[in-house]
């Protein structure tokens, strides 16, 4: 029998890096040091095995090894131990630092050092769990939803959440809205399926939504020159009506309001549709800049589209006057621009449905041609239930069959096809003539109360703040938001000191207050402005 010198073989116990590839030695153990710079993980592939051995231990971990494979350089690093007769390749990946066992060297690169035993012939084959997903980076958190997330980790007894918009009782409890229920409750009686609706959704919510938007008697319904498709709320019509917009208006820009919901640019920018802004906040009159906006729409490419806040514009609660709107639609008519109303809040802001679509209508009895994205988040109460809708009024029938057909050839591989609970919840309340009545009535007392507590607010502030700021422009706003007027570090001040949550830019929903909160909340808006820079 040849001895290890004459076979190339080392003596016992000593350590030997081993090049890429296979390598075979003896030993009824093998010990492998590993240092990973990247992998949380390591495998050991026998090859006459069918199937792989996954240990599926963190390298952090050292797997016991017999004693006399054990060395003190080993304690440090992740070693793995393998029972004859296993065979395999010992290969490591490039992005390891290897220890050389027993020795304590350390290497860089794709050898592997083994601890040598020689009670039997092994083969080891190492590799390693390396994820494709390494490149992506932690995504930042939702500037609005994470304002909930935030607000339930907080103890404090105080705390107030002004940062979504959901309607919330005086009691500051989810309210579901009676007609919804009454609405459902006859949905389950009738035993409705669930089987897939059309591309374009459910064909009597889209006539109920288009006749509640424009008037049931509106010309543009009569002649058949809206295309209507349900939509996954506003968010989902804003997006289908995007990827429209970069398919068939690739040089087209969207001009945005500053400021702005915070997921609209989110939208666009996903579609790959470029924007920029027009001027609509004065941050010295907490009020519109109408001048302001009128210049910039007019500066902005002929064709361009406008992206409009129907009613209760969302951050500000700034709305234009109807004078305004007349002005403002003087301009896009002129410039040739497409209006592109994102409506929100109908019935919601004034208390009346009409009232709340009357900037829509405005433009189309004009007979501009105009995107219309509709949302029963708000005014349903239907946040979960992911149901809106895109309108587009069209110059023909014929061009608004076009339009339509192509919404859906995009929404198709999109989502596919809407959901249908929500969908015949607003059919039911809207062409039910008592359910609808009843809607009406319960917007009106949810607009109000919230009125109530805008004023309640206004009140306070003016009662606390002996400074003799002018508070009045929270009653010159409307809907369920409020723009404050406060900065970043400002609003900062209010969640951490006051354990107040809202978004950074200092608007707050008022929707989730409550009369017995008001003086609270003035206290920590006035300690805010005023020693908060």
């Amino acid at each position: 029998m040849a001895s290890p010198e004459s076979d190339g073989r080392k003596p016992s116990g000593e350590t030997r890096p081993t090049p890429p590839g296979t390598r075979s030695c003896d030993g009824d153990s093998e010990a492998i040091t590993i240092h990973p710079l990247s992998s949380s993980r390591l495998r050991l592939i026998p090859p006459a095995a069918s199937s792989l051995l996954d240990l599926h231990t963190p390298l952090h971990q050292q797997v016991p090894l017999p004693p006399s494979a054990a060395s003190p350089e080993m304690a440090a690093s992740a070693a793995f131990a393998v029972s004859s007769p296993a065979a395999a390749s010992a290969v490591a990946a490039p992005r390891f630092k290897v220890l050389r066992g027993g020795k304590g060297e350390a290497r860089t690169g794709c050898r592997v050092g083994i601890t040598r035993k020689n009670f039997g012939r092994v083969m080891m084959a190492l590799a390693v769990d390396v994820s494709r997903f390494e490149g992506v980076p932690m995504a930042p958190p939702d500037p609005i939803l994470g304002v909930s997330e935030a607000f339930k980790a907080d103890k404090n007894d105080l705390k107030l959440n002004l940062g979504v918009g959901a309607y919330r009782t005086e009691e500051l409890q989810p309210y579901v809205l009676n007609v919804v229920k009454k609405a459902e409750t006859l949905m389950l009686e009738k035993g409705e399926n669930k089987e897939y609706l059309p591309i374009e959704g459910l064909a009597a919510f889209n006539k109920a939504t288009a006749e509640l938007l424009f008037g049931a008697d509106n010309p543009v319904l009569k002649q058949g020159r809206v295309a209507t498709l349900q939509s996954l709320s506003g968010t989902g019509s804003l997006r289908l009506a995007a990827a429209f917009i970069q398919r068939y208006f690739p040089e087209a820009k969207v001009l945005i309001s500053s400021p702005t919901w915070g997921n609209h640019k989110n939208i666009f920018n996903d579609a790959k549709v470029p924007w920029s802004e027009y001027r609509y906040y004065d941050p010295k009159t907490v009020g519109l800049d109408f001048e302001g906006m009128i210049a910039d729409i007019q500066a902005a490419p002929d064709g361009s589209f406008v992206l409009l806040h129907g009613c209760a514009h969302n951050p500000t609660g700034i709305d234009p006057t109807p004078e305004q709107w007349e002005k403002i639609a003087d301009v896009i008519q002129e410039k040739k621009h497409m209006p592109f109303f994102d409506v929100a809040y109908q019935g919601f802001a004034s208390g009346s449905l009409d009232e709340d679509a009357s900037s829509v209508r405005l433009f189309v009895e004009r007979g501009l041609e105009v995107f219309v994205a509709q949302s029963y988040s708000k005014n349903l109460g239907l946040y979960a239930e992911r149901i809106g809708a895109i309108n587009v009024v069209c110059s023909t029938p014929e061009v608004a069959n076009r339009v339509k057909s192509q919404l859906k050839r995009l929404a198709r591989p999109m989502y596919s096809n809407p959901p249908i609970h929500g969908a015949r919840i607003v059919a039911n309340v809207v062409g039910d003539p008592t359910m609808f009545g009843e809607w009406k009535q319960e917007m009106e007392e949810m607009a109000g109360r919230i009125k109530n507590v805008r004023q309640k607010l206004y009140d306070s502030l003016s009662a606390k703040d002996k400074s003799g700021k002018d508070w009045s422009f929270i009653l010159r706003q409307i809907g369920m938001f409020s723009y404050t007027g406060l900065n970043k570090t400002q609003s900062d001040n209010m969640t951490d000191k006051w354990h107040v949550y809202m978004t950074k830019d200092g608007r707050i929903s008022l929707a989730g207050l409550s009369l017995a909160k008001c003086e609270y909340l003035a206290d920590a808006i006035i300690d805010s402005f005023h020693n908060v820079s």
